[in-house]
């Protein structure tokens, strides 16, 4: 019988050590490629979601047509332990019912219903570096979402006049449950949880870099009241015999950041595992929204100074008809706001405007309801109280969103 021969256990042991010897080779080689990829991929991530911030901030404010800058103030306030629920703060608020009060309140049949929106740029710091020392899985940090840098869009719907019989929106009731929405624009933490981000607001360095004079109100920490100059009134009356008063509005002065050429910057930073925990990397991507806000600035200047918005407000007098007593307010269409000083960046800030899209004159507003099937018909031709406002608006100005 013929005899087999095998491999003896001392050379399996030898071929598995030479094949152990050429998979370790081949990991190595591997391991920079593997670590290029992953670093590609999470670069990816992270420009897609800083683009996404971009467009977002573009779309939003680049086609405002009234704007109000606010830098260095709290926009909002976090529930404990939830940073994904925001509340707007009492000193936003405020800021919110001075922009409707300025722009809509007794305003008459032109410009009367519509949204008002505040997009809040957030740096709050939700967990400290000592803090994030202390975890040692980055899923400890992504299940919670308390990665830094989100933008956060409310919106305070509002009619002026409570057209067709509709409420009134009274201001001192803005922030109550039911008289905004909110949109919380943050990081997915399927796909880059593990990021923070940075806004800064780059703001430009006085009136002769900017060459544009915008009207800017500087107030103290401790004080809302803004410095604000007027002229005399001056009385006008057109062609139908109404009265027209017109009340200029704030000077303009130097300006801090402008809509000439607005710019903010978007920074990511990673959050990575260390032998003591996890920790903050450096910077690593940035994008830059720039772009100009045409719809408050003046083109007859070539876009050097704010555009004048013109607010008639219906005013009877004891002599005069209801129908033929106006006061025509001009109200600047761009205005920054800040609180305390800090040249270049901003801790945090937000911009509350109005969208020409969004906002309805009287004939638009009563058309909604002919459609909505709450008013048989109606046709602004025959409304003498809407064509005498399109006529006394025409002797003044025809730069009437």
């Amino acid at each position: 019988m013929r005899k087999l021969k095998g491999f003896t256990l001392l050379e399996l042991i030898i071929v598995m050590a030479i094949f152990s010897i050429i998979m370790y080779s081949a990991v190595q080689l591997l391991d920079p490629v593997s670590k290029f990829f992953v670093r590609s991929s999470n670069f990816e991530n992270t420009t897609a979601c800083i683009d996404n911030m971009r467009r977002c901030i573009e779309s939003n404010l680049k086609y405002a047509d009234r704007v109000r800058a606010f830098a260095q103030r709290k926009p909002f306030d976090y529930k404990d332990g939830d940073y994904q629920t925001v509340k707007p703060t009492t000193e936003m608020l405020s800021d919110v019912k001075e922009f409707y009060n300025y722009y809509f309140n007794d305003r008459k049949f032109l410009d009367i219903k519509g949204k008002i929106y505040v997009l809040c740029f957030d740096n709050t710091e939700t967990i400290t570096d000592a803090n994030l020392g202390k975890m040692k899985k980055l899923s400890e940090f992504t299940s919670r979402k308390l990665n830094q840098g989100r933008l956060v869009l409310f919106t305070f719907p509002f009619d002026a006049v409570g057209v067709n019989g509709a409420a009134i929106t009274n201001p001192d009731s803005f922030g109550a449950d039911g008289t905004y929405s909110v949109n919380v624009w943050s990081v997915n933490p399927k796909l880059y949880g593990n990021y923070d981000y940075t806004f800064s607001l780059n703001a430009l360095k006085g009136k002769a870099e900017s060459a544009i004079t915008i009207p800017v109100v500087t107030t103290d920490e401790t004080s809302s009241t803004v410095s604000t100059s007027t002229t005399a009134p001056t009385t006008k009356t057109d062609e139908s015999g109404s009265i027209i008063t017109a009340v200029t509005g704030a000077k303009a002065e130097s300006v801090e950041f402008s809509p000439q050429n607005f710019s903010v910057s978007i920074t990511s930073r990673e959050i990575r595992r260390g032998s003591k925990g996890l920790f903050r990397g450096e910077p690593t991507s940035a994008s830059v929204a720039s772009f100009s806000m045409k719809n408050v600035l003046n083109a007859a200047d070539g876009y050097r100074s704010a555009a004048i918005d013109y607010k008639p407000r219906l005013v009877p007098t004891a002599s005069e008809s209801a129908e033929h007593s106006y006061f025509v307010d001009e109200c600047n269409r761009y205005r920054a706001i800040t609180v305390g000083t800090e040249p270049d960046t901003y801790t945090s800030f937000y911009f509350i405007f109005t969208n020409p899209n969004e906002i309805d004159d009287y004939p638009a507003a009563m058309q909604k309801e002919v459609v909505a099937g709450n008013l048989a018909a109606y046709d602004p031709a025959q409304d003498p109280a809407y064509s005498l406002q399109r006529a006394l608006l025409g002797t003044t100005t025809t730069a009437v969103s």
